[in-house]
């Protein structure tokens, strides 16, 4: 177990702070309203916008439904609500875990 405990504690991250807490962000506060900071933001403007190269748009999330693109931004404006230090560091801590799971994944290690 000793290998896996990164990709363990990353999964429960997610769980919560992805799954649990902008569910429950989202019974209580109206998120369609509210403008939010962070890392969010960025995600949420992807999602919205898309990536210009020179100048073409690419926008990896056009081939989903708009109310179906309407919900995962308000999902994440859910977790847009916790504070930004506590964004960036559950980031951080998620992609370290993954990293670390994918390396000790390699057939040589």
């Amino acid at each position: 177990m000793g290998e896996w405990t990164p990709i363990y504690i990353s999964l429960i991250i997610i769980l919560v702070m992805g799954i649990i807490v902008p569910f429950a962000v989202n019974l209580v506060v109206d998120v369609e309203t509210e403008e939010i900071e962070g890392p969010a933001s960025g995600i949420i403007d992807l999602i919205e916008n898309g990536v210009d190269i020179f100048t073409y748009n690419l926008n990896p999330f056009n081939f989903i439904d708009s109310q179906l693109k309407f919900s995962l931004i308000n999902w994440i404006r859910g977790f847009g609500y916790l504070p930004v230090w506590l964004q960036y560091f559950s980031l951080l801590l998620v992609n370290i875990g993954f990293f670390y799971t994918f390396i000790k994944l390699l057939p040589t290690t």
